[in-house]
C-alpha cells in the first residue's frame, strides 16, 4: 500500500507563514525518515475571505519527490494568490473541501491507499462558513468511506484547550 498525506495550510493574515514553511518542511523530513512504504503529499492552501472560502490553492499537487516538494513549500509565497490577506481562519472549510481533493486522490488507482489529512492552522474556525459539527462529520464519512486520519497541527500559542478545532 502507499501512503497519501495531504498538507493544507492556514494563511490567515494572523499567522507567520514562514513559520508555517518550516513547519511543514521539518514534518516533510520526518515523513521521509519514518516511513518505509512508498509516499505521496500534496500541499495545499486556504483562507476565509469571501469568494474563495470553498477552494484550496494548490501549492504543490501530490508528488513521491520529496526535494521537489519541499523547494515548492519554501518558494511558494502568499502573493501567488493574493493569500495571507485575511483575519479569519477557515479550519472548518478546508476540512469539508479537502475530502473532495483527498478523496479523489485515493481512488485515483486501485492501489490501496492509507490517506491522512494534516491541517496546518491556529487551531480554531473564525469564518464560520462551515459549522464544527459539519467538519466532524465529514472527516467520519472519510474515515468510513476511505480510512482517512485527520489531524491539526497548531501553530499559534495561547489557544485554550475548548477553542481547538477538529483534531
Amino acid at each position: 500500500y502507499n501512503v497519501v498525506t495531504m498538507i493544507v495550510l492556514d494563511t490567515s493574515n494572523i499567522i507567520d507563514i514562514i513559520i508555517v514553511k518550516v513547519s511543514v518542511i521539518r514534518f516533510i523530513e520526518e515523513l521521509e525518515n519514518k516511513l518505509t512504504v512508498p509516499h505521496s503529499i500534496g500541499v495545499y492552501a486556504f483562507d476565509g475571505r469571501i469568494g474563495i472560502f470553498d477552494t484550496l490553492q494548490t501549492v504543490m499537487e501530490f508528488t513521491e519527490d520529496m526535494t521537489a516538494l519541499k523547494a515548492r513549500v519554501w518558494e511558494w509565497s502568499c502573493a501567488e494568490a493574493n493569500f495571507c490577506n485575511d483575519f479569519s481562519t477557515n479550519l472548518n472549510g478546508a476540512v469539508v473541501v479537502s475530502q473532495t481533493v483527498l478523496e479523489s486522490e485515493v481512488r485515483s488507482s486501485s492501489l490501496k491507499k492509507q490517506p491522512y489529512l494534516v491541517l496546518f492552522s491556529t487551531g480554531f474556525d473564525q469564518a464560520a462558513w462551515y459549522s464544527d459539527q459539519e467538519a466532524v462529520l465529514r472527516v467520519d464519512e472519510a474515515k468510513r468511506s476511505y480510512g482517512l486520519t485527520a489531524y491539526t497541527v497548531v501553530l499559534t500559542s495561547g489557544i485554550p484547550a475548548n477553542r481547538a478545532g477538529v483534531s
